[in-house]
């Protein structure tokens, strides 16, 4: 997936709306919830709303019709594997619904996942472990049977909190209990 370009487009709604910020903030951005990001520069809640619905919006469009976002079907691959060895999978997504919904739909992900959450359904997004403490309850799993999977420091710490495994994909490792190349690593980790 074209992973840009959802930073891509934030900068380019707090450009439009004459909201300054700093490269150095799109680093602290990455896995956190998106309505939570904009809520750093906007203090007042009917523009917050117009900001943030613009922003989803506009990366829908994006979402929808742009050739560039593809998805790695290794992933799809992995997904009917772990599901055919009994394990639930479940995503977890700092976008909202709306959006998460634009790229199941998009990608047909409704087949291979058991469920998903995004960062409008929990009181605070990652790096707290509400969206994965959901996701246990849901499946009345405890901590030590999951492994929290991410590409972003918040999605390590995230897991981190909720006291699970965590595993990066190509990163740094920021105190992930394993780094891997791609997806399809895990099944060793399993």
């Amino acid at each position: 997936m074209e992973q840009n370009l959802v930073y891509k487009t934030m900068a380019a709604t707090l450009t439009k709306f004459n909201i300054k910020y700093s490269q150095n903030d799109i680093d602290q951005w990455k896995g956190r919830a998106k309505k939570e990001v904009f809520q750093q520069y906007i203090m007042h809640e009917g523009l917050l709303n117009i900001i943030n619905q613009d922003f989803i919006s506009n990366l829908g469009s994006r979402y929808k019709e742009d050739p560039n976002v593809t998805f790695d079907e290794n992933i799809r691959i992995f997904f009917n594997d772990m599901r055919a060895r009994g394990k639930y999978i479940a995503l977890n997504t700092g976008y909202s619904r709306e959006t998460a919904d634009i790229l199941i739909n998009r990608f047909n992900l409704y087949d291979c996942v058991d469920f998903t959450i995004t960062s409008d359904e929990v009181p605070k997004s990652r790096p707290e472990p509400h969206m994965i403490n959901q996701i246990m309850k849901v499946f009345n799993v405890k901590p030590e049977e999951c492994l929290v999977v991410g590409d972003t420091k918040n999605d390590v710490l995230a897991g981190k909190n909720a006291g699970t495994l965590t595993a990066i994909i190509n990163k740094n490792s920021y105190g992930a209990n394993y780094v891997i190349s791609n997806v399809l690593d895990i099944k060793q980790l399993i």
